[in-house]
């Protein structure tokens, strides 16, 4: 009588290379972690690739393309700009101090200096909680990635009433 029962229920999210994806996610806390920034700067540039593969192993899955989107728009940002993710010193509104910044992966710098900027941490929202915090394009397209492939498992949690049991 041919046939498998699924390993497991069709509305949780198979993950491909989960051990690539933690190692280079482990990789980007200890960048962000870290108070120095050769070793920052190492591990960025490290955990882009992985990340990257990961995410094309997962391309399938609901939301990854955002992610992976993101995930490379970050990494072209990072790569342009010497290893670290800038961050316009007129954007998070400090004294005009440049440079790394210790438990971070950004770099202040003068807007002048960075390059493709459009791609970097410029945006913030409007909320107290996030006062001073600035995010990129790509970390908003990881973030949109992240809400589907949520939101596709959370969906999936909740059972499904047909037309028919709705009339009963």
């Amino acid at each position: 009588m041919g046939g498998s029962l699924p390993t497991h229920p069709p509305h949780l999210l198979t993950i491909r290379a989960k051990s690539l994806i933690l190692g280079s996610l482990a990789l980007q806390v200890l960048a962000i972690a870290s108070r120095e920034e050769p070793l920052t700067r190492a591990a960025l540039l490290l955990s882009y690739p992985a990340l990257i593969a990961g995410c094309l192993m997962n391309f399938r899955t609901p939301g990854v393309a955002l992610m992976l989107l993101g995930v490379v728009l970050n990494f072209v940002a990072i790569l342009a700009n010497g290893g670290l993710m800038p961050v316009a010193v007129d954007h998070i509104g400090l004294s005009p101090v440049e440079g790394f910044v210790p438990g971070t992966k950004s770099v202040v710098l003068y807007a002048a200096d960075i390059r493709l900027p459009l791609l970097t941490d410029r945006f913030s929202l409007p909320l107290p909680a996030l006062q001073g915090k600035v995010f990129s394009l790509g970390d908003a397209l990881i973030a949109a990635g992240l809400l589907v492939a949520g939101t596709r498992t959370l969906v999936g949690l909740v059972p499904h009433r047909s037309a028919r049991d709705s009339h009963a």
